[in-house]
């Protein structure tokens, strides 16, 4: 966060605003409609590539990649499988 904004913050802090922000996107994901499937999907992939973006700035060997690598491939692959879904009659009047 220094590094994008200048300032330091409280790594706690940071990891329970991540972690919350995970838990409702994937509640969300579990139990939404389509449109706030896809919104979740979307918000869940920004906060993935933020955390491996952030590893690679602080130096982190590629291991450390890996399941953020694969949380961002299945979350792409939902991503598709979303947006090839029919909508249901009710989204459609919408």
């Amino acid at each position: 966060m220094k590094v994008w904004f200048g300032r330091s913050i409280n790594p706690k802090l940071y990891c329970s605003t991540i972690g919350y922000i995970e838990v409702i996107s994937a509640l969300v994901l579990y139990g939404g409609t389509r449109r706030l499937k896809i919104a979740s999907t979307v918000i869940m992939l920004l906060v993935m590539i933020l955390v491996m973006q952030g590893l690679y700035w602080l130096g982190k060997p590629a291991v450390m990649f890996l399941p953020g690598a694969l949380s961002v491939f299945l979350l792409v692959l939902n991503f598709i499988f979303l947006l090839a879904e029919e909508p249901t009659k009710a989204e459609k009047k919408q």
